[in-house]
């Protein structure tokens, strides 16, 4: 009999070693995530929260309308409630997103007018002219003044 318990300890011991293994392996695989890539994560796996939770709210409908528990309708409640906050976050991001194109566009549509703006007083007033040619234009318009002695 002391043999047995010596295999039953022996092979407890085995199962807890390899537990405390795959434990440590499982702490080595760190979860690095770049700046460049966190939008899409966001938007990846929010969006997949959304549509899993959505579901998950139909199952428990299901299941509450069969036989309803209160602490079943409380955890329906819950995850209506958090389906819902992570749906209003992706909104206000998408209207944040749509916000700032219109910020840009606008900004753009202003330096262009702008441009046009400046573009027209120039010729309008004649200061697109460089150098040379502003010399030509004294010389041909110079007066030729005959001195006399």
């Amino acid at each position: 009999m002391k043999d047995e318990v010596d295999v039953v300890v022996d092979d407890l011991l085995s199962q807890l070693k390899g537990a405390n293994l795959a434990a440590k392996e499982i702490d080595k695989n760190e979860f690095n995530l770049d700046k460049d890539k966190l939008e899409s994560f966001l938007l990846k796996y929010s969006g997949k929260l959304i549509k899993d939770s959505v579901d998950y709210v139909e199952d428990v409908k299901q299941y509450i309308s069969s036989a309803p528990d209160a602490r079943d309708v409380d955890a329906l409640s819950k995850l209506i409630g958090a389906s819902a906050s992570a749906i209003e976050s992706l909104n206000k991001i998408l209207l944040q997103d749509k916000a700032n194109e219109a910020k840009i566009q606008v900004k753009e549509m202003d330096i262009e007018s702008k441009k046009e703006l400046q573009d027209r007083n120039n010729e309008r007033m004649g200061l697109t002219i460089n150098r040379e040619e502003l010399l030509n234009q004294l010389i041909e318009d110079a007066k030729v003044i005959e001195v006399t002695d």
